[in-house]
């Protein structure tokens, strides 16, 4: 049965120019035991990593659909069937040295990614302890963290698995015409909106003066993306720590772990900047009472410091629950935060990247053109890390040591150390 979507006219924002197109991109960094991925020699085993990708991409058909644009650009840009070509999305890297390793493990070594191609890439790098990096990158377009972490299950399983014996894929088949992709995406719209008031208040919701304006724009991609923007200049820092620790220090403040790593990115970003009472922003996924398969779907709520340590955890588990409830206040026209904040865990148990048990799965923060920093906080299999980026004017590194600091300092806590012996230490 061939099938076509829509782009969501709210992702569209994400390709709307050249300069957000370069920065929306999410990262995932998976930390691979690297024994079953190298050769007798110690290199890279390249076929066994290309097995696993091909393996992961038959298992999730998102990766195998590019956008299209529509004709006079009456619609947004739909998702179509394309087989992706792994010469072209999985890339090799050589064992990083220690100055680049924080860069290439956030993402930044990744190359670029065609707009004309399925919006994902896969970057593989053996480590100087032995073990092996692979960075999954995607375009915000495909969708967010969430949507984002079901390509991860992709590569992962729950047991080592023999890549090798590829399952069969769900096949994937789009009109070749405009009219037929425009026809199965007005039976699905019909579908969503029974009824024809229904279908008349949905379609009349938009203002007339922003649709024309929203095809314009598309008229005038191809001419805004003629000319490549490179990806802004970003800083990058990780550690990994073990999750007991951060678990105790959340109980003993009488907080969840993202409330508490909340509390703490802002008064780090509060030293950091020298703001007495700084913003951030906290994203809330939506996708509760829905079928889960929105490629983005989450709104951004903004959470401010108060006056002291104590009584700030409290406060910010109230503005984030506030914020859960559908009842935050909507976000001042002029922005006074610098980035955002999250925390999202994974799967508890141990994963398997083919043969390779997982060390780890690190999740960082996606900076908009406009933000300055972002502190993302992951978990999986005992193992808490915390992923900062931020713009090349400011020190990640010292933004990741205040907000560990804040996190874990109350109970003596000791950093794991640098990225590099961040990611050693998680083994």
């Amino acid at each position: 049965m061939q099938s076509a979507e829509l782009m969501r006219t709210l992702d569209e924002k994400f390709i709307a120019d050249p300069a957000a197109y370069a920065a929306m991109r999410p990262v995932g960094t998976i930390i691979v035991e690297g024994a079953p991925l190298r050769t007798p020699e110690g290199e890279l085993d390249r076929d066994a990593v290309r097995a696993v990708v091909a393996r992961a991409v038959a298992l999730f058909p998102p990766a195998r659909q590019r956008l299209r644009e529509m004709p006079l650009g009456l619609t947004t840009p739909a998702w179509v069937a394309a087989e992706p070509d792994l010469d072209y999305h999985l890339r090799f890297h050589d064992e990083p040295t220690e100055a680049e390793l924080a860069a290439l493990l956030g993402g930044a070594l990744n190359g670029e990614l065609a707009l004309d191609r399925p919006l994902w890439s896969i970057l593989a790098a053996p480590l100087s302890d032995g073990d092996v990096a692979i960075i999954l990158q995607l375009h915000h377009a495909l969708g967010d963290g969430l949507f984002g972490l079901r390509f991860v299950d992709a590569l992962t399983a729950n047991d080592p698995v023999d890549a090798s014996v590829i399952p069969e894929a769900e096949e994937l088949s789009s009109p070749r015409t405009a009219l037929g992709i425009w026809r199965i995406a007005f039976r699905e719209w019909r579908s969503a909106h029974p009824g024809l008031g229904a279908q008349w208040r949905e379609y009349w919701r938009k203002p007339v003066v922003r649709r024309v304006r929203r095809t314009g724009g598309r008229l005038l991609r191809s001419r805004r993306f003629a000319r490549a923007v490179p990806a802004p200049a970003r800083r990058h820092a990780i550690r990994v720590l073990d999750y007991a620790e951060a678990k105790a220090a959340a109980r003993d403040a009488g907080a969840s772990i993202h409330d508490l790593l909340v509390t703490a990115a802002l008064e780090a970003v509060g030293e950091l900047l020298g703001d007495p009472q700084p913003a951030l922003l906290v994203p809330i996924s939506r996708r509760a009472g829905t079928g889960g398969e929105q490629r983005n779907h989450i709104s951004m709520i903004r959470v401010a410091a108060s006056s002291d340590r104590e009584d700030l955890v409290a406060s910010v588990a109230e503005q984030v629950a506030t914020g859960v409830a559908g009842e935050a206040p909507a976000l001042p026209a002029r922005p006074d935060w610098p980035g955002y904040a999250s925390f999202l865990p994974w799967r508890p148990r141990p994963r398997w990247f083919g043969a390779g048990a997982v060390r780890s799965v690190s999740l960082w923060p996606v900076l908009a053109p406009d933000d300055r920093l972002g502190v993302f906080g992951s978990l999986h299999n005992g193992r808490f890390s915390i992923a900062v980026a931020t713009e090349s004017g400011l020190d990640a590194d010292a933004l990741l040591e205040r907000v560990h600091e804040r996190l874990l300092t109350p109970r003596g806590a000791v950093a794991v150390g640098t990225p590099a012996e961040a990611i050693r230490e998680a083994s």
